[in-house]
């Protein structure tokens, strides 16, 4: 593994620490795990005679303990809520297999060379993974929204890896500095409910908020055409800052954020992130 990203993707072995904020935030305990894990395979066996808990029981049956637990611990080890989740990822792949479909690196390369989106090789002073997408420079007909939500997702399911990031969580960062109003026009409500929807009931990963950065006026038309998909809940991990960026410093240490977006950190290098997911995959072959 590449080391800039070795404790990003690193399945690892749980410190000390990690498993006492488990235990205080997800109320996770090895007794836990072990009853809800059980609890949740009956669930599924139990309702697999419907036509949507056939659809659950196929998709899930045959995963091991430890992918079923990305689901129990986004949901705090609630079992009915943790197949809450696993109904919605079924639908998730239904109503969207442009997204899901055919998944691999080759698929979304270009995009992430290109940093659509950047994935930060430094965890942040909470232990989370940091998304950060820039829109100045994205176009459209090169790049298609679809397009840069497959290698979000691409991202999502090699983080779920990890187990330290199942407990930390994930943040994004939008950095929406020149964002022009071709832009602003070419984004379609249909477009952006792809997105909500993947923040929100459809994959095992805890995100603990967005944060928009350097936005002009008229990102409110954008933003407008959002809010009607948010739940309450997303609604509160919703942080708009546009130029003052007094309290986005206080979520974020300097050091952990490139130089571009006004931190202590070094360049962003897509290259480092691609030559440590081709490793990923080449061990997956292997």
């Amino acid at each position: 593994m590449n080391s800039a990203y070795e404790h990003i993707f690193s399945k690892g072995k749980l410190t000390t620490e990690l498993i006492e904020q488990a235990r205080v935030e997800l109320q996770e305990t090895e007794e836990k795990r072990t009853s809800c894990l059980s609890e949740l395979r009956q669930l599924l066996s139990e309702s697999k005679n419907t036509a949507e808990g056939k659809d659950i029981y196929n998709m899930f049956n045959q995963k091991d303990n430890d992918y079923l637990m990305r689901f129990l611990r986004a949901r705090k080890f609630d079992v009915k809520k943790a197949y809450t989740l696993m109904k919605g990822h079924v639908k998730f792949h239904k109503n969207y297999p442009q997204l899901t479909s055919k998944l691999t690196l080759d698929s979304v390369r270009s995009c992430l060379e290109n940093g659509y989106p950047c994935l930060l090789p430094v965890r942040d002073k909470q232990g989370r993974v940091t998304f950060l997408f820039s829109i100045e420079g994205w176009d459209m007909s090169d790049y298609p929204f679809h397009v840069i939500m497959r290698a979000y997702l691409y991202l999502l399911e090699r983080l779920m890896i990890s187990e330290e990031t199942q407990i930390t969580g994930c943040v994004l960062i939008e950095n929406f500095h020149n964002y022009s109003l071709k832009q602003a026009l070419g984004l379609r409500p249909s477009e952006l409910r792809m997105f909500v929807d993947i923040l929100q009931g459809s994959f095992p990963a805890r995100f603990k908020g967005v944060h928009f950065v350097h936005q002009p006026w008229y990102f409110s038309w954008t933003y407008a055409m959002v809010k009607p998909f948010l739940k309450r809940k997303l609604t509160k991990k919703v942080f708009i800052h546009g130029y003052e960026l007094e309290n986005f410093w206080e979520n974020f240490d300097m050091n952990s954020i490139p130089k571009e977006l006004g931190g202590d950190g070094d360049s962003y290098d897509p290259q480092l992130l691609i030559k440590a997911l081709e490793k990923l995959e080449k061990q997956e072959k292997s």
